[in-house]
């Protein structure tokens, strides 16, 4: 497999996982439902939140800019691939930018289990 090929496999999963945050911001915030595995862990029953509203609003705008970050830098990685060449100071800077947000979106999901959910 040639460097292009895993890229464009890698740049796919990013496009998938951003499409995937965005469903789940979706649930969030037009039918009321956390998604387990992407806000909270599998084991966490989402109706345990003590404040549904305070999660909503905590992790949806979070949720919306990951999920819009990641789009963004998969199909910029495909565009590259497929289409032409994107400069790289601005490849390494969305890419920094992905993950950086995708870091600090770690972090609060964690707050967020630990403010709303009760869990350390």
């Amino acid at each position: 497999m040639s460097t292009n090929n895993f890229m464009s496999i890698m740049d796919i999963i990013v496009l998938a996982a951003g499409v995937y945050v965005l469903y789940g911001w979706f649930m969030l915030m037009f039918k009321g439902e956390i998604r387990q595995g992407l806000m909270i862990p599998r084991d966490v029953n989402p109706k345990s939140c003590k404040d549904f509203e305070g999660f909503k609003s905590y992790m949806g705008t979070r949720s919306l800019i990951l999920g819009i970050l990641a789009v963004a830098n998969g199909a910029m990685g495909l565009y590259q691939d497929y289409v032409r060449p994107v400069h790289p100071v601005f490849y390494w800077i969305m890419f920094g930018l992905f993950l950086a947000f995708l870091i600090w979106y770690g972090y609060c999901t964690k707050k967020a289990l630990k403010d709303y959910f009760g869990i350390k």
